[in-house]
């Protein structure tokens, strides 16, 4: 179709998205047939919903000072529920705190304030993603060699280290899989911007948000625990501990801000929005709409052109958003995505491939990990599914060579120089110029699938996690030092924190469908019994998963649901 063009390299976004102007391609959507009513959800209803809610918001905390962190669980509860009476009554809007009988309120009791829970979040929040195991070899997760040439030489490492572990070394703790590690990539050096509340701050002054290192140990009850957060990535960096007291509830909430800031640009926006634009294009272009692939990726890309479209301009360029919300401001999120883009290949998107590169595979020292446990039963099905699909239409490998409208399709994608359109388009480093066996096409289907999963938690993680004081955007000092903050004092206003909540609710609250609800949809009988089927099978694997889940919430430990069928959209953007 002529509407469906892809740009090509520019020095604003390097990655390929849709050559059409914003409000062209939300006007050609909305009038879409497989789009229309979606649009309809997310644009008005939700957009309207929102404006509703930051503003009678503002209303109610515009004059307040905040003087403790009830008033900012407070500002998020009615933020919520304003947004969902506007709403009301189109019930696909929701929110896991609000409707899933498991969820771990980390506001209740200020658990957020417990390293305990902090720990946690490496491993069910927002980017559990980020945790790479500290390895001897380095073959997978961070080599100890490499890592130690950037921490701190006067801090006494390897005393805290094996206080955790017990053991009578660091290198011993590390050989038995106990020492953990997170950062940021690409953080170090960009931008910050002046602080855009300024004039709502006049005796504050805004933090800039370091890169740091955090380390993390396995202790003799299996319990992933923080060892020190160094505040560079640098040996000048300065090195806290949970015995710093306020200093390292400020080390903590600016790991926070990093993960936040990372996850959103480069985990969410990128490896899912931006890495999916392209390949959505392209079956357009080349899939005819009897084509079974076409039959079922359409269902998996709806949404996420416009959504791209409205998004990228919105994140990047309005003022109220990251410009606003964090210290490195919008250019230091374009500078940190192009760094990101550089390196970012299509195996990303493969689960199994993300677990072994970072060593997060030990089930016996790392008994707790949602992300991998859940995931792996998702992924499984989705395994099959793709298996059971090229199956059912592609008899032989040579069945797969045939298929020009496929090989156009991953020939157009691929960065290879193979491919005909490889110096044309800066496309996927990681996709072959062609399909040339089964397993190829079956891995790139999977695989395509595991983005939208791994979508689901990124993003709905986001509406409940994404709050001062838990996910604080900033941070705040004081204009004169004689004047010492308190910690709740440090956080950013009644305003900020309300456009951390609209934020949130605009890629979070809408569940438009779940995984594979469309098989109702489909028109062939085969590949109708074939979505459902996979439907059923994420039925059973949701029955697991909230069991794991009950039985996290009873023990104590941060639940996330956003791996079960009835959380976990078929696409993107649903």
């Amino acid at each position: 179709m002529a509407f469906y063009k892809m740009t090509g390299p520019n020095s604003t976004f390097p990655f390929p998205l849709l050559d059409q102007p914003v409000n062209k391609t939300i006007e050609f959507f909305s009038k879409e047939e497989l789009h229309a009513n979606w649009s309809r959800l997310y644009f008005n209803v939700g957009g309207r919903a929102r404006k509703h809610a930051l503003s009678s918001t503002n209303a109610a905390y515009n004059a307040s000072k905040f003087t403790s962190f009830g008033n900012y669980t407070n500002l998020g509860r009615k933020f919520k529920d304003a947004f969902l009476k506007a709403a009301s009554p189109h019930t696909q809007f929701k929110y896991a705190s609000i409707s899933y009988k498991y969820y771990t309120d980390l506001s209740k009791h200020e658990r957020f304030r417990k390293d305990k829970y902090f720990s946690h979040l490496r491993l069910a929040g927002l980017n559990p993603m980020a945790i790479r195991r500290v390895t001897l070899s380095g073959k997978s997760g961070t080599n100890y060699h490499n890592l130690l040439r950037r921490l701190n030489s006067k801090f006494d490492w390897d005393r805290e280290i094996t206080s955790i572990t017990g053991d009578s070394s660091t290198q011993e703790s590390i050989e038995c899989n106990k020492v953990y590690v997170v950062e940021y990539p690409g953080l170090e050096g960009i931008t910050q911007m002046p602080d855009y509340f300024l004039k709502h701050n006049p005796h504050k002054i805004m933090r800039n948000n370091p890169a740091q290192i955090a380390l993390f140990a396995v202790d003799l009850q299996k319990r992933l625990r923080p060892v020190a957060i160094q505040n560079s990535t640098t040996k000048a960096g300065h090195v806290f501990t949970p015995r710093d007291g306020l200093l390292w509830e400020i080390s903590r909430a600016e790991l926070q801000i990093s993960d936040v800031f990372y996850a959103s640009n480069v985990e969410h926006l990128l490896k899912t929005h931006i890495k999916m634009e392209p390949i959505c294009i392209s079956i357009q272009r080349h899939l005819s709409k009897l084509h079974p692939l076409h039959q079922i990726l359409q269902y998996h890309c709806l949404g996420l052109i416009p959504v791209n479209a409205f998004g990228l301009q919105s994140l990047l360029e309005n003022l109220l958003t990251y410009r606003s919300l964090f210290s490195h401001g919008n250019e230091g999120a374009r500078q940190l995505l192009l760094t990101a883009y550089e390196k970012m290949v299509w195996n990303d998107a493969d689960l199994e491939w993300n677990i072994q590169e970072r060593g997060m595979e030990d089930r016996e020292q790392i008994p707790y990990y949602p992300y991998r446990d859940d995931g792996r039963l998702v992924n499984n099905i989705l395994h099959g599914f793709a298996d059971e699909l090229v199956d059912l239409y592609y008899a032989r490998d040579r069945d797969v060579r045939r298929d020009y409208e496929l090989q156009n399709m991953i020939g157009e994608l691929s960065q290879n120089k193979k491919s005909k359109n490889a110096n044309k388009i800066s496309k996927v480093k990681g996709l072959p110029s062609r399909f040339r066996r089964r397993w190829q096409l079956k891995k790139f289907v999977r695989q395509f699938l595991w983005v939208i999963v791994q979508h689901s938690i990124l993003s709905y993680s986001v509406g409940e996690f994404f709050q001062s004081p838990i996910y604080p955007s900033k941070l705040y000092d004081s204009r004169t030092n004689a004047i010492k903050l308190e910690f709740v004092q440090m956080l950013p206003g009644p305003l900020n924190a309300a456009l951390q909540e609209s934020l949130a609710s605009g890629v979070t609250t809408l569940h438009y469908d779940s995984m594979f609800s469309y098989w109702k949809h489909l028109k062939s009988r085969k590949l109708k019994f074939l979505v459902k089927s996979a439907y059923k099978n994420l039925a059973i694997a949701q029955h697991y998963i909230t069991r794991r889940n009950r039985r996290r919430y009873i023990e104590g430990l941060l639940t996330n649901p956003f791996m079960t069928r009835n959380w976990m959209p078929s696409s993107i953007c649903t």
